[in-house]
């Protein structure tokens, strides 16, 4: 009696380690994906190049790994700079600012490189309201 419930216990061990193991193997094979950086720098386009503020940059992709797709928002790491790290693959940047035009552009982040995108806003004469 006492050997089958040895045997059990050791089946039980043995099925944990394995489990263990490959969830190791599993999360090092994601860790050593290859990764680019984008960098997206907003600035309010005046003569200064001063750097824009409460910026909406949005970054929809389109990576190999992941053909569902990947949406984020990136935050600003400093004042007028919005980084983030992706899979290798295409992205489409979105930026909006409630005073200023909003753009769009498609680049393509590459393993180990980073993908710059410097953006001078242009004023909205079109929907801003002058009393």
């Amino acid at each position: 009696m006492i050997g089958v419930i040895c045997k059990r216990v050791s089946r039980f061990v043995s099925l944990l380690l394995l489990c263990g193991l490959c969830l190791c193997l599993s999360s090092s094979a994601q860790s050593t994906e290859k990764r680019g950086k984008l960098v997206v720098i907003v600035t309010w386009g005046d003569v200064g190049n001063v750097p824009a503020r409460n910026v909406y940059v949005h970054v929809r992709g389109y990576p190999d790994k992941y053909p569902s797709g990947v949406s984020t928002v990136l935050n600003a790491t400093q004042e007028g700079r919005y980084e983030g790290v992706f899979a290798a693959g295409l992205y489409d940047i979105f930026v909006s600012e409630v005073s200023s035009v909003p753009r769009c552009k498609r680049v393509e982040i590459k393993a180990d490189k980073s993908e710059f995108w410097v953006l001078k806003l242009e004023v909205d004469h079109d929907h801003l309201e002058v009393n």
